[in-house]
C-alpha cells in the first residue's frame, strides 16, 4: 500500500513541476492525477495542505514536503468555467 500511495505522490509532484515549467502535464502516470485532473486544469477549487513536524528527526521529510509544497504554489492553474 506505502509504494502505491508513493507512487502516486511521486506522478502528482512530476504534474505540477510540468505545470510549474509551464508545460502540457501528464495526467495519465496514477490514478490519484486522473482523479485530480479536472482540478488541476481550473474546473474546481483547490486547496493544497502541507503538514511538517519541528523535530529534528523529521527534518529530510519537513524539507521535501516543503519544496513539494513551493513546487504547488508555483503550478499555474487558469481558471476555466464550466460549461
Amino acid at each position: 500500500e506505502g509504494v502505491g500511495i508513493n507512487k502516486s505522490l511521486s506522478a502528482l509532484n512530476h504534474v505540477l513541476r510540468q505545470m510549474g515549467d509551464r508545460l502540457k502535464p501528464s495526467f495519465r502516470n496514477a490514478t490519484l492525477t486522473r482523479l485530480l485532473q479536472p482540478t488541476l486544469q481550473g474546473r474546481a477549487k483547490l486547496a493544497l495542505i502541507c503538514c511538517v513536524a519541528p523535530g529534528t528527526a523529521q527534518l529530510e521529510e519537513t524539507r521535501r514536503t516543503l519544496q513539494f509544497g513551493r513546487r504547488a504554489a508555483r503550478a499555474s492553474i487558469r481558471i476555466v468555467p464550466n460549461t
